[in-house]
């Protein structure tokens, strides 16, 4: 297989709103609309883990190729990771890894997986301004390494450090967005989706 991603769907905001459910566009919720970006983008194997939410979360997203997982341990992003990688066949060649709380379009997921082609990296992550961002695209032993993390703190950042990250410059500071309150919602979701 090619390229796979993992989507790791356990982010809630602070009042405990999972940001999977969140409102996004056309009627979808943002884990419906990062699915579609993903698959837009060419993973052949979507693998989402789920956390607080789940229920809700597992039917919006069941269909081929879509894998549901639920963290038993959702707050442990190491579990959560490791769950995702472990998922993902083993034949994998390249691998996205991102937050549902990160959304991106499938431009620039795109774009990634060709810089990371021609770069014969085992990690490359969008730059902007001289900032990594996210999403994380692992190769085959980046992605090895993925399963058995350890780290503390953020699992990913662990793993891309690991193998000394290339930096692919991107134009768009959407590679720095994430959600973490409501006012980040309002703010992502007007520069992703200008409403």
């Amino acid at each position: 297989m090619t390229v796979a991603a993992v989507l790791i769907a356990t982010d809630a905001l602070d009042d405990g709103t999972p940001v999977a459910l969140l409102a996004w566009d056309n009627g979808r919720t943002l884990v419906e609309y990062q699915v579609d970006q993903l698959r837009e983008a060419g993973a052949e194997v979507i693998e989402v883990v789920a956390g607080p939410g789940a229920e809700r979360i597992i039917s919006l997203i069941s269909a081929d190729n879509v894998e549901p997982l639920v963290s038993p341990r959702a707050q442990d992003d190491a579990a959560t990771l490791r769950s995702g990688a472990s998922a993902v066949p083993r034949d994998t060649e390249t691998a996205v890894v991102m937050r549902v709380s990160e959304p991106r379009p499938a431009s620039l997921l795109r774009a990634l997986l060709d810089e990371h082609r021609r770069s014969g990296a085992s990690a490359t992550l969008p730059s902007f301004e001289g900032t990594p961002g996210r999403p994380a695209i692992l190769g085959r032993d980046a992605l090895a390494f993925a399963r058995n993390v350890t780290a503390s703190g953020d699992a990913v950042t662990a793993v891309v450090e690991r193998f000394d990250p290339h930096l692919a410059a991107v134009e768009a500071s959407i590679a720095l967005l994430r959600i973490r309150r409501a006012a980040d919602y309002t703010a992502v979701r007007r520069a992703l989706v200008g409403r």
